[in-house]
């Protein structure tokens, strides 16, 4: 089975998190830089730093409407802000949807990881689509990096996930 990577915005982990499916993007690439300060015989010493998360998005429109549905005038706002934000990501997610309220959820995922830190650039390639009996799809391509400054490693077990401050 191959395994499927998705980008939620907020923190999962946050009791106050509420989950929005437009607030979810499929991860086509990820890249994830961090450094430590070791001595010559191996050992650790000071903090983690130079933290880099670069996260690539591929969007296509909703098939039946032809439009991209999805918030991306967000990675924009946020490249501008001053402040660090939240940023889930579940590998093998599964959504399950509460019968009472109607609303979905996530119910189940493999691992991930809750990133917290600044959008320091957004490169947007827009493709037009190729022409085919169906119709033209357009789509949208987002790289996005973040200087982070806090990750906590998600298992699929609450107990055994685990922090790391980073010093920017």
């Amino acid at each position: 089975m191959a395994t499927t990577a998705h980008l939620i915005l907020g923190n999962i982990e946050d009791a106050q998190f509420v989950f929005s499916e437009k607030m979810v993007f499929r991860i086509e690439h990820l890249d994830q830089h961090m450094e430590r300060s070791r001595t010559d015989a191996g050992i650790q010493y000071g903090p983690t730093h130079n933290a880099l998360l670069k996260i690539e998005l591929f969007i296509r429109p909703d098939t039946n409407s032809l439009t991209i549905d999805k918030n991306l005038h967000i990675f924009f706002e946020r490249l501008k802000s001053e402040e660090d934000f939240y940023y889930s990501i579940l590998y093998n997610m599964t959504l399950v949807e509460n019968p009472t309220t109607g609303c979905t959820a996530i119910g189940s995922y493999e691992n991930g990881i809750v990133a917290k830190g600044y959008i320091i650039g957004v490169e947007e390639i827009y493709a037009e689509g190729e022409q085919s009996v169906q119709s033209a799809l357009d789509s949208e391509h987002l790289s996005i990096l973040i200087q982070l400054t806090q990750v906590s490693f998600l298992t699929n077990q609450e107990q055994t996930n685990k922090t790391i401050r980073i010093f920017a």
